[in-house]
């Protein structure tokens, strides 16, 4: 059975329980203004999974990226996720 994914406010709590939900989501919607930013809650949610716990500045970094090229930041967690795998 497929898990559901968790809606974005709870993975930015869980992620950022030192900031502002508010304010962590008005950063990742830095991302998705463009046309050519596509699959916005996708890239958003990658961006979340790299990020390390409370780290604003890493974020930034990241939705800079994705606003680049977005497929960077997906290649990026799929790297992350098959280092997870064989450890």
């Amino acid at each position: 059975m497929i898990k559901p994914e968790k809606p974005l406010p709870e993975i930015i709590a869980e992620t950022f329980p030192n900031e502002d939900s508010a304010t962590v989501l008005e950063i990742l919607n830095l991302y998705g203004t463009e046309t050519y930013e596509r699959d916005q809650e996708w890239v958003q949610r990658a961006i979340l999974k790299l990020c390390h716990r409370s780290n604003v500045d890493e974020l930034l970094n990241l939705v800079a990226a994705a606003k680049t090229d977005y497929r960077d930041v997906l290649y990026w967690l799929e790297l992350e996720s098959q280092r997870n795998d064989k450890a």
